[in-house]
Order: C-alpha cells, then structure tokens, then sequence
C-alpha cells in the first residue's frame, strides 16, 4: 500500500509539473494564450504543517504547492515554491525576496499587512479524543474537561472565554497528541487535517477524532499590501481553477481520509518496533516463567530470614536516631534506650532498663507524663508536645515529646522519641529581646523622623513659581548661576513673594536634590527652644528632654536647610549660627560632643538686614557671611503680567478643592486684579481667589469685593530691592555693552559675556530702550564717513 501511494504521489507531482510547464508553453507561443510575465512567480510557506505544505527529502510537496503550482500554469509563469520555518518564510516575504505567502490564516490583525485573494479555502477544527472516551462534538460538551490547544491557533481563541473549559497551551499537534496519549490532557482542539496526519503517523487507532468539525477558518494566498496587480493575477487565476474544477480535485486528493501518513522510513520503525515488541514479548513470558519458578523456591528462604532481617534492621534504625528514643512496656518499664538518650540525659543504659522514666526522675511534672501515656495506650499517638526533663547532673532539657503504639512479636511497646529544642527556645527568647530593642530603635527613628514628617504636612498645593515676566526671569537666571555651588544664598523680598518656593528651586536644581530640604520657620520658633530645634538636645539637657533629639542641621544632612525669617534670630543665636556656617560644626544643647554635618543654608527675609545691623539688631560679620548671593524677589505689583498666569494656575486647584466648576474669568476680574497693587503678594492673591471661588455660584467667577486700583508702592530707598530688576538689567546691559564697546555678537561681543543668543539680546535692549554707547555710535559714523 506504501509504495503504491508513493507512486501515485510521484506520478502526481510529475503532471503536475509538466501541466505547469505546458500551460507556460502555451501561454508564451499559442496564439490565443495571454502572454504572462517570464518571471517566476515565487512563492514561500510553512515547512512542516502537513499537508498542506511539507518538504519531501528537498522536494516541496502538500495541498498548497499544488494549488500554486496550477496558479502559476493559469498565469502562464513559471513557479518557484520555497518551504522554511514559518518566521523564516514572513522575513523573506517582507525583504521582496518572493511575491506570494501560501496558506496564511485570514484575520483582521493580519489583513493590515497583507491583502488576501478572493478564493479562499477553510481550516477545519475538530476535537481529537483517546479512543473509548465520550465524543466531543461542540464547546458545550467541554465542560469540566482539560482541553489543549496551541499557542496560536484558533481553537485558544474560541476556547479560552468558554466558562467550565479549561485550557491548556500545548507546542503543537505532536506535543498535543502525546499528552492525550498520556491522559495529560482529555481533548484536543487542533486542525483536522494537520492532526489527522499526526494521529495516522504517531498513534495510530489509539486517538480518533471526536465527532465533525466544530469551527472553521477561512485561509488563503496573501501579498504584500497594496500589491493590487499580483493580488488580480492570482483571483483571476484561482477563479478560472475554480471553473474548470482544477482547485476541487486537488482539494478531493489531499482531503484527510486519503493522505499516506507514514513514510517508507517510518512504516519500517513501525515493522520494527512491531518485531521487537513480538520478541520481548515472547523472551519476557519465558524469563517470567523462569523467574517463577526460582521466586517459589526462594520463598521459603526469605521468609525464614525475613524476621530476623526485620528485627535487625528495628535495632539499628532505633539506635542511629539522632533523637533521645526509648522502648517501654505499657507499665513504663524502659526495655531499650538509644545512644542519644543516655547522651543527652546523662542516664547509661544499664541505669534505664527495667526502671520507668519517672523512677529515673528525668520528668520534671510527673502528672503531665502520665497522662500522655494514658493518652498513647488509648490508641491516641502522640505529636510535638513540649516536655520540660531533668537530667541527671540537675540540668534542665526542653524537648518536643513524641509517643505512639507498636506490636512486636505480639507484644505492645510505647516507643517514644524527644528531640532536643534547649537550644532554639533559648535562641527564641533572645531573638525576642532582639525584637524588643528594635521596637526600641523604630520608634526612636519615628521620633527622629518628626521633623520631616510635619514638613511633608505643611506643604500645600503649589507645585512651583508661576510667571513669564522679565522679573521673574532675572530670578531664575540668578538661581541658575548659584544652584550648582554650594553657596550661602540669601532670598529677600517683601511678605507672600515666594522665597520659600525659590529656595526649593535652588535645591531641586542642586547636586543635593535627592537629599532632605528641610524648612525652618525661624519667626514661629519660641526663644526658648529654637537653639534646640536648630542644633538639638540629649536628654537631661532641660525639663522635658528625656531622650537625644536631633536637630534640623542634622536632619539636613547632605541637603538643604532652608532657615524662613532669619532676622528674627535672638542675638546669642546669631554667633553660633556664623560658627556653623564657617567651619560646619555645633553641639547639641546640653552637651560638649562637637558635631559635623555637611548642608547647604539658605536664608530668606523681609527685613531691612542692613538697618537691623545699623540698629545693633543683627550681627554684621553674620550678615555679611550671609549675603554672599543675594537673590531678590521682585513684589507682585512689579510682575504685573504675570497675574493672569497665576489666576490661570490657582482657579482651577481652588475650584476642585471647593467642589466648584468655574468655567469663565470675565476681563474686568483680570483688569481689576492687574490694576491692584497687592500688598500682601502671591499670598494675598490667593486668598482672594479662594472667596471668589467660594461665593462662585453660576460658573463666573466675581470678586467678593471691590479691589481698589493703586498705584506701585514706593519702596524705601535704604532696601536692598529699592531698584527694580527693570532698572538692575538694563543698568548691567549698558555696562556690558560699555565694556563692549557697542558689540553685541561674535566672541568678545556683549552676547558671549551675557552668556546669551545675541538676537535674545537686541530684543532685550530695544524692549529696555537700550541704545548703543556714543562711542559706539561715533565709531560707526567714523567708519561710515571712511567708506564714503
């Protein structure tokens, strides 16, 4: 029967070429015949999912390659088939290396790709089943069974949302068939035609298939997307296949009940194993025989030593226990110890037998073992009960205590075995003093972390400084130039301006970004406790102070401390403030230890620092140990641009936080608040904001009250910000170009000093009505006179 159908498939492959090569001849020089196009029509697919597509020594064979074939003799092209690993086959498909995928699967994830002939064929999905088990026919008779499917395959698809299903991931059919084999799985949904190939090949009459199919698929030829010619060619040529009725014999030919699913190779494993099994058969029924007989002849001998053997092996198992165990009558009298009993216990073994454990002295509660052995001769053994014993040097020993019944020779023993545990409940106990003083340390670091803690709980809903105007910009220039160093930088600038969200720009912008900013509120902070709030305390440094306290320099260590109000400073402060800014050591309150810590300080204030110095309110060597970098935050009122981007970040925070919707900011509210001179600054404008949202009702935001437009207030002349960051840049603008002579670009121009785009710059002066020096002018004019 092999070698028939092997004929008949070599026969077929032959017409089939030769049909192939007649067609292209007829197509090239008939008269009537299309013309065609000489080159090849390549095509790959998948090497090893028969039969559809297979390789045959290196001849590719299958359902596929034969509709293929005869699409190329309907086009009048020669074909070139190619079959390789799946991958391998789509990886040259995209490289333009062949025109025509055969046999993809149609979905819609794959028509983004590719384009699909009209003339499809479907893949059939059955359910494969041990032969004798209960048919399968649908999903619904699934339930409560193991079913396997593989990775990719359609059957997961349908199966895995199927409730009471469940679903296994096999490799492939083969993987999926031997599980079945092996009762691993109790169904498997794979493709008919693939699976009823791999059941002939491996398994025989063991696996059948279930019932009809349960599901098809449509699959089909597949070129690249937008290749519209090709995909015409190969409609046509499959619609003319389907006419003369070419794609239904082929179809017929290679339908599942008529394929050879075994090679010569294989049918000859087969004979083979067949043989070998017949043979080991019929030499393992006469070794069996024979053994036998020799099992009966030796029976006797074996039970004889059978017993001996039992005992033997009782003894020395009973006396290699790493465990203290005795053998006892139901009395209690010892009839046999270990060698670690009378290790552990101290007692030898000549003391132990025929004495009880309790004559012995080794229980220290004689009533607790009595009643285990009450409870062990009820039939009740007895588990890991901890037994407190005395040795015989006095010394205490916890074991776990276990006891059961047992039958030699007829008679009943208790055998009773204790495993030494002094050694963990001591390490117990210590583990939990160990516990103890963790606890003790934990709470010691939540203490230590209250300060952070409460910092964390202070912070509201900015998320940075707002604005766009030329003033604010020079404050960001400024904490550009000073963040990467670890300067002292003094903030100053009126009441509700921001300096505490500047100070954390510095930091965030700093190396030290990763480390604590720590904030301290010197103006908030008693006299009477501020040096310990700074520097800390140990305990008995006052009343009150019980344990060691760090303080925020400690805290900040590695990061920034940031100290809000310093002019509010006592003036004994003030000298241990400079020592720790100089050299970077203090003591804590209470004690002499001198402590070093490394943090960056940032200082912020309100205050006229040069007028308190003037009035013997705050030293001047601190203050000019702090001024190394002053920043200056210019009021709201010189920023005025920049309030509608504030209104613009605030509205909506407050407005969620209130549970309102405000939808619109009428021009007037925005002209009012612009025109206003905001006294109370950033700060003020938000409360402001947070009354209007409040009384807010129909989505329009309006001022709970009349702002009355004023004019700038004029700052006293003897403040350090009395000059507006105006009138500062366009002093050291003119300066530069002085310096310059007029020059703006190139690389000694005023640009390359200002570290700016030159175009950035001449916007900056003609915004700042900043002209050309006279010499610049006068050395123009010069030149220009020259020229003419």
């Amino acid at each position: 029967m092999e070698a028939t159908t092997a004929n008949l498939r070599r026969a077929a492959g032959l017409l089939a070429g030769l049909a192939c090569t007649c067609a292209y001849a007829a197509g090239s020089g008939g008269a009537g015949a299309p013309t065609g196009d000489p080159r090849p029509l390549v095509m790959v697919g998948d090497a090893d999912y028969r039969p559809l597509s297979y390789l045959e020594g290196e001849t590719p064979r299958g359902l596929d390659v034969e509709i293929g074939e005869a699409v190329a003799a309907a086009l009048n092209r020669p074909a070139r088939i190619e079959l390789m690993g799946w991958q391998r086959a789509q990886d040259k498909f995209r490289a333009g290396e062949a025109d025509v995928i055969l046999g993809m699967t149609v979905t819609n994830d794959r028509k983004v790709v590719y384009d699909f002939t009209d003339r499809t064929l479907e893949h059939e999905f059955a359910f494969f089943v041990r032969t004798g088990d209960l048919p399968a026919s649908t999903p619904a008779d699934l339930v409560g069974k193991r079913v396997g499917v593989t990775r990719g395959g359609y059957p997961r698809t349908l199966l895995e949302g199927a409730p009471g299903v469940s679903v296994v991931i096999v490799d492939d059919h083969r993987d999926g068939l031997a599980r079945l084999a092996r009762r691993e799985i109790d169904v498997l949904a794979a493709d008919l035609w693939v699976g009823a190939q791999a059941v002939k090949s491996d398994h025989g009459a063991a696996i059948t298939v279930a019932g009809p199919p349960f599901a098809r698929q449509p699959y089909a030829m597949a070129v690249r997307k937008g290749d519209a010619a090709t995909l015409a060619d190969l409609n046509r040529a499959l619609a003319q296949l389907e006419r003369d009725g070419t794609l239904a014999r082929i179809r017929e030919r290679w339908r599942p009940h008529e394929i050879v699913f075994a090679s010569r190779r294989e049918v000859r494993w087969i004979v083979a194993g067949a043989a070998a099994t017949f043979l080991v058969l019929v030499v393992g029924g006469l070794a069996l025989w024979v053994g036998s007989l020799k099992r009966h002849l030796a029976r006797q001998r074996r039970a004889e030593g059978a017993l001996r053997e039992s005992e033997e092996r009782l003894r020395v198992a009973f006396a290699m226990l790493p465990d203290s165990a005795v053998m006892a009558r139901p009395d209690g009298t010892v009839t046999a110890v270990n060698e670690e009993f009378t290790r552990l216990m101290g007692v030898s073994a000549e003391e132990a037998l025929g004495r009880t454990t309790t004559d012995l002295g080794l229980w220290q509660d004689s009533r607790a073992r009595a009643a285990l052995y009450e409870q062990v001769l009820a039939g009740n053994p007895v588990r890991n009960v901890e037994a407190h014993l005395r040795c015989k040097d006095g010394g205490e020993v916890i074991g776990l205590f276990c006891a059961t019944l047992i039958t030699v020779r007829g008679e009943q023993y208790v055998l009773s075995v204790t495993r030494d545990i002094t050694d963990r409940k001591r390490a117990e106990a210590e583990r939990e003093e160990a516990i103890g003083q963790l606890e003790a340390l934990r709470a010691r670091l939540e203490e230590e972390n209250l300060y952070l803690k409460e910092e964390m709980d202070e912070v509201q809903g900015w998320a940075g400084i707002v604005g766009e105007s030329d003033a604010l910009r020079y404050v960001f220039l400024r904490v550009r130039q000073v963040a990467a160093s670890d300067t002292t930088v003094l903030i100053q600038g009126e009441t509700g301006v921001g300096k505490e969200l500047v100070a954390r720009a510095i930091h965030d912008a700093s190396a030290r970004s990763r480390e604590a900013f720590v904030r301290v509120n010197c103006a908030a902070l008693p006299a009477n406790i501020v040096e310990s709030e700074l520097f800390g305390h140990v305990a008995g440094a006052f009343t009150g102070a019980t344990r060691l306290r760090k303080g925020r320099f400690e805290l900040a260590h590695r990061g920034t401390l940031f100290l809000d109000e310093v002019g509010e400073l006592p003036l004994e402060l003030q000298a241990k403030l400079l020592r720790v800014l100089q050299e970077g050591e203090f003591e804590r309150v209470g004690s002499s230890e001198t402590v070093r810590r490394d943090v960056r300080v940032i200082i912020a204030t309100n205050r006229d620092l040069k007028a308190d110095v003037a009035a013997g309110r705050f030293r001047e060597d601190l203050y000019y140990r702090l001024a190394v970098f002053p920043v200056t935050v210019p009021p709201l009122r010189d920023r005025r641009e920049d309030i509608p981007l504030l209104v613009r970040h605030f509205v909506p925070q407050l407005a969620s936080r209130a549970g309102k919707e405000v939808r619109e900011v009428p021009a007037s509210v925005l002209r009012a608040l612009t025109e206003y001179a905001w006294p109370g600054n950033v700060r003020e404008l938000r409360n402001v904001l947070e009354r209007a949202v409040l009384q807010c009702a129909d989505g329009i935001l309006r001022l709970p009250e009349a702002l009355e437009a004023q004019p700038a207030q004029a700052t006293p002349a003897d403040l350090p910000y009395a000059e507006t960051l105006r009138d500062r840049e366009r002093a050291h603008i003119e300066a530069v170009l002085e310096r310059t002579h007029g020059r703006v670009s190139g690389p000694a121009g005023a640009a390359a000093i200002l570290g700016i785009n030159p175009n950035t710059l001449r916007s900056r002066m003609k915004k700042l009505g900043i002209g050309l020096p006279r010499r610049a002018l006068s050395a123009g004019a010069a030149r220009r006179r020259v020229a003419s």
